[in-house]
């Protein structure tokens, strides 16, 4: 991020505050694939330094949590999990170091 050097130079705090509020759009939703190992997220935001949170929001998806192993790349997330025919394995994610 580039910090402006003049702070009445509207343009260059305008472009700051876009790239602070950028670091906030920094998630979303998953549902796994049923009867798969793998789920894949594509998301330009994260790379492969990006730590990944998982929150379960459905009962499934809570009983899953333990076996779900996130695994972040160069603009996708890959989800490790048991495979299942459940359907609503539903999580949000955060992507932190974006």
């Amino acid at each position: 991020m580039q910090l402006p050097r003049d702070i009445t130079d509207t343009r260059s705090l305008r472009i700051a505050l876009e790239q602070i509020a950028k670091q906030f759009d920094n998630y979303g939703v998953v549902t796994l694939t049923p009867s798969a190992t793998s789920t894949v997220v594509v998301n330009a935001k994260i790379n492969s330094g990006s730590a990944i949170f998982l929150q379960p929001i459905t009962a499934n998806a809570g009983a899953a949590y333990a076996t779900t192993i996130p695994t972040a790349g160069s603009g996708t997330l890959t989800l490790t999990h048991t495979s299942t025919s459940t359907t609503d394995r539903t999580f949000r994610y955060l992507i932190m170091g974006v």
